[in-house]
């Protein structure tokens, strides 16, 4: 896990204290290093990635809210947002880091393959298809910010802020008198303060990884997402939308909805989605580049 984090926290702690906020923080990166990484070769994850179809794999119960919303996500968004094709950003991957493209039939064999194809009940998982494989990357940041959290609060830290890779969440105050804020900034170069009354904020955007690709004498900006509808990365100059932030009590929620939003290739399609899912997680805010989206709009 090398994508440094920060937590801050109001109160002076003693030395007993500072001891179990360590372990806390030593736990969770442990459990999530052992049960979601993909980039280690011997999580459950890359366990379940490799493993052949119908095989059942355990994962932790601690890991069952993030295969619950994940699962959510993929329906909410009809598909969109799928976190079952590890494998085919794999494909993609490896020949852009070669300054190429894939061959066709190594894309094509993955038209069928999608989270509807992994099964599960309580903890146990398997999948329908050996090319099924998991990556949580765009959710597990805001997962993991949401059980630092909790844990911190549960060894009695009632006021503090973690963020993990960009992903932010406040709980209690900074000061008596002073809420948590993060700053960003808004279109037309304005800088937009928000306060952190025990919410999250999380931002997704086509800049994250790019690769330059020379394709019939033009050059093509590839992203690190992939649109399922055509099994390719999102070009980012042909893109919708290029970074889109999210404010929910969530930080996981708030994490998911921010990539899944940048998955939509048509404005009216999106629109209509942000209205659904203000109405399925309230007191959400969402940012296109930038601009805020009102109800109303």
């Amino acid at each position: 896990m090398t994508i440094p984090y920060h937590i801050q926290i109001r109160d002076p702690l003693t030395e007993k204290e500072i001891q179990s906020v360590t372990t806390v923080i030593e736990n969770c990166f442990n459990f999530l290093d052992t049960q979601l990484n993909h980039w280690n070769p011997s999580s459950v994850i890359s366990i379940f990635n490799k493993s052949k179809a119908y095989t059942q794999i355990h994962f932790d119960s601690l890991s069952i809210p993030l295969f619950t919303f994940a699962n959510k996500l993929f329906h909410l968004t009809n598909g969109r947002f799928d976190p079952s094709r590890q494998k085919l950003i794999q494909q993609w991957k490896l020949s852009l880091n070669a300054d190429m493209l894939p061959r066709t039939e190594n894309i094509e064999q993955f038209n069928n393959i999608s989270w509807k194809n992994i099964c599960y009940k309580c903890n146990s998982f398997y999948k329908e298809n050996d090319l099924i494989a998991l990556d949580f990357d765009s959710i597990s940041k805001g997962f993991l910010v949401d059980i630092l959290v909790e844990e911190l609060k549960n060894k009695g830290i009632q006021n503090l802020l973690v963020e993990w890779g960009g992903e932010i969440k406040g709980y209690g105050t900074k000061s008596k008198t002073s809420p948590w804020k993060v700053a960003f900034s808004t279109d037309g170069n304005k800088v937009l303060t928000v306060p952190l009354f025990n919410t999250s904020i999380a931002t997704s955007g086509l800049h994250q990884q790019l690769w330059a690709i020379e394709e019939n004498n033009s050059t093509n900006l590839y992203s690190h997402l992939i649109l399922n509808e055509t099994n390719r990365p999102i070009e980012v100059d042909k893109a919708l939308n290029q970074q889109i932030t999210v404010l929910n009590k969530s930080c996981m929620i708030a994490d998911g909805i921010a990539t899944a939003a940048l998955l939509f290739q048509d404005q009216d399609e999106l629109l209509d989605w942000i209205k659904k899912i203000k109405i399925e997680y309230k007191q959400t805010r969402i940012w296109l580049n930038n601009k805020e989206i009102k109800s109303h709009d």
